[in-house]
């Protein structure tokens, strides 16, 4: 009926219309989006921000519990270690140990006391010093 009318105005011609066969429009897939080396790290960044920081207080008894502390440095936590049990002939033998895997990790080593240290991967800021007993007195006197 259309047809007609618009034939009758001029506004098509006479022919009779064709069959109109619907033909579905295939979807072009999009492409993924590539996020920029930039974005990635952002994201990566912000991810690090929102985890929970955890502080590991390790006292071991002997040198085999030293892979555990750098194990936890490696997984970028705080460890604070006691190293009052440990035999005085294995004792430098850590420090050198823990010295290394911080050196290593890009780091931090404070100490706390005698004998505890503080091991702080390298997204920790670790700020001021804490004197000794010791360290107290002889500035006292």
């Amino acid at each position: 009926m259309m047809q007609k009318v618009l034939t009758y105005l001029g506004l098509a011609d006479e022919r009779e219309p064709e069959a109109e066969v619907e033909t579905a429009a295939e979807p072009v897939p999009e492409e993924p989006r590539r996020a920029g080396r930039r974005a990635n790290i952002a994201l990566l960044e912000d991810a690090r921000a929102r985890q929970t920081q955890k502080v590991v207080l390790i006292e071991p008894r002997s040198f085999n519990e030293v892979k555990e502390m750098a194990d936890h440095l490696r997984a970028r936590r705080t460890v604070i270690v006691n190293l009052h049990r440990i035999r005085p002939e294995h004792l430098q033998r850590m420090k050198d140990f823990l010295s290394g895997a911080v050196y290593v990790l890009d780091g931090v080593i404070a100490r706390l006391g005698e004998d505890v240290y503080l091991l702080a991967p390298d997204q920790v800021d670790v700020q001021g010093a804490i004197a000794t007993w010791e360290e107290q007195e002889a500035s006292n006197e």
